[in-house]
């Protein structure tokens, strides 16, 4: 087996366990969670902490809520500890993910209080674990 396929496997296994995005039977792992499922086990539960990690409880809620924001609004959040960017017509609250990208945190500062999309786009375009990562961080979209 080549060596740099293996790593690039571990790297995937690592991104997709990092990004927080669990799904039981076709469902969210924060939904069950929410409905009280008791159904869980070990395993998924750990995965539960990894995907509330995530997801701030406004980031959650403002996701939940279906809310728009301008790009006035994302432009207010540019630091490390609260760091908003449009994707692709979107808009994501990076901070939880500003430390554990596994390109740098610079990578993601560059894209804070920004239409990021071209970044984004150049960088993970057609990487799949890129784009699902994303789900669990949306908050909303552009106006």
């Amino acid at each position: 087996m080549n060596i740099r396929f293996f790593i690039f496997i571990v790297l995937i296994v690592l991104f997709l366990i990092g990004s927080g995005v669990i799904v039981y039977r076709g469902r969210p792992i924060q939904q069950l969670v929410k409905q009280g499922s008791t159904s869980l086990n070990t395993d998924a539960m750990m995965r539960v902490h990894v995907a509330s990690v995530t997801s701030t409880d406004s980031s959650q809620q403002a996701h939940e809520n279906g809310m728009t924001f301008s790009l006035h609004d994302v432009s207010s959040h540019t630091e490390k500890g609260d760091c908003w960017a449009v994707i692709n017509g979107d808009v994501y609250d990076l901070t939880s993910w500003v430390s554990r990208h596994p390109g740098g945190a610079q990578a993601i500062l560059n894209l804070c209080g920004r239409d990021g999309s071209v970044d984004f786009n150049k960088h993970h375009g057609r990487f799949r674990p890129a784009q699902v990562a994303l789900v669990l961080l949306k908050i909303g979209t552009l106006q």
